[in-house]
């Protein structure tokens, strides 16, 4: 009976250091941060009716910035931002989650600004990843 109880309570030891050793090992959760993003385009290229002479004419080049500018604050104000660098502050996975939603539903206004195509990207700039991509057409 002896040997039992000692067995029982070596048991019980093992079971409270398993225990003890667990719930003090490292936390898996993501740290709440402040992650700085990016937005614009790669590479666009604007397609306007117009001569080969007017071609690299400023007024075509400020239709070309018009055309850009449209599409960037359809996506600023789905962002809620008013800069092309914005910071969101919680964990990594949350912050590009509100990224990649918020994009999405500009995407519908997106579409119906014509006369070009170019990649359209939001950047972490904090992980160096890019958290949204789009091929505006």
């Amino acid at each position: 009976m002896k040997k039992l109880m000692m067995a029982a309570v070596a048991l019980i030891c093992m079971a409270m250091t398993c225990v003890v050793l667990t719930s003090c090992g490292s936390d898996d959760s993501e740290d709440v941060k402040t992650y700085t993003y990016t937005i614009g385009f790669t590479m666009s290229t604007f397609a306007y009716e117009t001569s080969i002479e007017e071609y690299n004419t400023e007024a075509y080049k400020e239709k070309q910035i018009e055309w850009e500018s449209s599409i960037l604050n359809a996506y600023k104000t789905s962002l809620g931002v008013s800069s092309d660098t914005f910071t969101l502050t919680g964990t990594q996975t949350e912050c590009d989650k509100k990224v990649v939603d918020a994009c999405k539903k500009a995407e519908a206004t997106v579409a119906t600004i014509k006369r070009g195509t170019g990649t359209f990207k939001v950047i972490n700039q904090t992980t160096n990843k890019t958290v949204y991509s789009y091929y505006v057409q």
